[in-house]
């Protein structure tokens, strides 16, 4: 059987189409316990930071409410390396995107997405041309409240931002009655190299790709 490393190789060049794409707005990354979805996660995380991007990861099992996300972004985008921003910004545009992120920090959840869009504009503009924003939540099917989780990431999706990216790992069995809600992701199948039917599964269509891992 052919290298694992082959298949990770690719699922990461799948990703990579993700992030560079102007009309996807993330990936799902399926698979059952064990087939490698955090692992190739991590890898492609770490790629992506390695040109330029912020990666933000969460482990969704660590997450008490959809507030604990937007917290961790809002933080996460605020401490990125001056290598991810234009290098035509000043001062003062990067301090109004601080105080937007700070009044963020201190409203009620309720309160919050009219500005986290604001938030969002500003970290666009601010954004180096060939940087990306990618939120990495891995293992859904974990989560203590899916349902908030999965409209987090429809709200998410809604800004229509190119450079904003999400990319959701989770058993399949776990969101399978939400996938049609996430109607411009690209869905991705993992399975592992002893699994019955994964080497003929991978020939399907691209936008349902099962990729082996061994």
């Amino acid at each position: 059987m052919e290298g694992s490393s082959f298949y990770r190789t690719e699922y990461i060049a799948r990703l990579n189409d993700t992030l560079s794409s102007p009309t996807k707005e993330g990936a799902i990354l399926l698979g059952s316990a064990g087939s490698g979805k955090s692992t190739l996660l991590s890898l492609f995380s770490r790629e992506a930071i390695e040109h330029n991007n912020i990666v933000i990861t969460v482990q969704v099992r660590d997450v008490l409410s959809p507030e604990d996300v937007t917290q961790k972004i809002v933080q996460e985008v605020l401490r990125a390396p001056d290598e991810v921003w234009s290098p035509s910004i000043n001062r003062a545009e990067f301090q109004t995107l601080r105080e937007l992120g700070s009044r963020l920090q201190q409203m009620a959840a309720q309160d919050s997405f009219s500005l986290l869009s604001s938030f969002f504009n500003r970290m666009d503009s601010l954004l180096r041309k060939d940087a990306s924003v990618v939120v990495a939540l891995d293992g859904l099917d974990e989560a203590k409240d899916p349902e908030r989780i999965s409209l987090l990431i429809e709200e998410l999706s809604r800004k229509h931002l190119p450079r904003l990216k999400i990319i959701v790992a989770s058993r399949e069995t776990a969101i399978l009655d939400r996938l049609s809600r996430y109607r411009n992701f690209d869905v991705i199948r993992a399975c592992r190299g002893t699994e019955v039917g994964c080497i003929s599964q991978r020939l399907q269509p691209k936008e349902h790709q099962v990729l082996v891992l061994g």
